[in-house]
């Protein structure tokens, strides 16, 4: 069983909501158990990963439509997963250094 996730990076959705209420999202799902590679591999980590039973309610697949964005925009997602991931990685860093987070 694996699950599938969408990633979204904040100033493209800030842009997506603001100009027409669109949704904002790379538009193709990845496995969950991928993102979680690419995390631990730039932090630098070994995940503990702990699977357990599924619960109600969980959501096996789940991704953004952008294809309002895309005819109304001409929108197309320009980050890639690891890319993003990466990004955040960076900020996450830098706002601890400074006490932000």
């Amino acid at each position: 069983m694996f699950q599938l996730i969408d990633a979204s990076r904040v100033k493209g959705v800030v842009h997506g909501i603001a100009v027409l209420g669109v949704t904002i999202g790379y538009g193709k799902p990845v496995k969950l158990m991928d993102a979680i590679e690419i995390i631990a591999e730039l932090c630098n980590v070994e995940p503990q990963i702990v699977f357990k039973e599924e619960m109600k309610g969980d959501v096996k697949a789940t991704w953004a439509d952008v294809s309002k964005a895309r005819k109304l925009l001409g929108w197309q997602p320009r980050t890639k997963l690891r890319d993003g991931l990466e990004a955040e990685r960076r900020w996450v860093k830098q706002a601890m250094e400074i006490g932000l987070i």
